[in-house]
């Protein structure tokens, strides 16, 4: 048997346990795991195990080791993950549920792994299929890659539920609440109650209605506030516009700055009876 065949996938059977062990000590960690799975784990009795658990919790019941183990024992999977004796002593094993989330980053990291494994050795047998072009199997190869890196990244469809506890959980994290006073209108503020990190925000309507300068009040009032802004206009070229935008966060006058000289020194711009404006 070849040294390939023997190597065992990527793993941490002690990540899991934690996971488990953390969860039945305290049962609010579900809110710190993001988006773990119970195929994720490599233990096929974790699997049954972390799936008896997350149904208790999303039908909104506490669990512990003995309610675990009634669960599986309904399905008949008590004893193929162990019996209570080992549930118990997952729990009893980890000491706080504090790292819960740093033990969930680990299983779902090794999963990764064990999925970019098996991507790989599909990606190869794709190099033999003589049935299909090229082209098709590299975009075949590429699309089965794809998935994979964002695997854990989107959310998919959720519980009404789970999506409840995710909102609760925000609504009372203040690192997570939406940033406040960043709108340079206090009714859209209001309407839209602050912006979210990392949120896209599309400003659309009809030509010279004032979208451009809606963004550039935004982005002066988010730098104002300490924020980091920047502005990609279509066409790269310095405007009236422009000379507005530096004259507000400036004391130069805009007509001063429309009508600037070179400096002597080369290293800036500097307009009549005025400080010098570097750019």
């Amino acid at each position: 048997m070849s040294p390939e065949a023997l190597r065992v996938p990527p793993h941490s059977i002690e990540a899991e346990q934690s996971v488990i062990g953390a969860l039945l000590l305290d049962n609010r960690v579900f809110d710190k795991l993001g988006e773990l799975r119970a195929d994720e784990f490599y233990n096929a009795g974790h699997q049954h195990i972390f799936e008896a658990m997350h149904a208790a919790w999303v039908a909104g019941q506490t669990f512990d080791a003995v309610t675990v183990s009634e669960a599986l024992k309904a399905i008949g999977k008590l004893e193929f993950v162990g019996g209570l004796a080992y549930i118990g002593a997952l729990q009893n094993a980890v000491p706080s549920s504090a790292n819960a989330a740093r033990y969930a980053l680990i299983v779902r990291e090794r999963a990764k792994l064990r999925g970019l494994a098996a991507v790989g050795a599909e990606v190869s047998e794709l190099g033999f299929k003589a049935d299909i072009g090229a082209d098709e199997a590299i975009a075949e190869a590429q699309a089965r890659i794809a998935e994979l890196a964002e695997r854990g990244t989107t959310t998919g469809f959720l519980p009404f539920a789970d999506a409840l506890a995710v909102a609760a959980d925000r609504s009372t994290d203040p690192s997570r609440r939406a940033l406040q006073g960043l709108m340079p209108n206090a009714d859209l503020e209001r309407i839209m109650g602050g912006c979210e990190p990392g949120s896209l925000i599309i400003v659309a309507a009809r030509p010279s209605v004032g979208k451009s300068v809606f963004g550039q009040q935004a982005t002066t009032v988010a730098g104002r506030r300490g924020y980091a802004s920047t502005v990609l206009p279509l066409l790269i070229t310095v405007t009236p516009r422009d000379f507005t935008l530096a004259s507000n966060d400036t004391t130069l006058p805009s007509f001063h700055i429309s009508v600037t000289i070179v400096s002597p020194s080369g290293n800036g711009i500097s307009s009549p009876n005025s400080p010098m404006l570097t750019i």
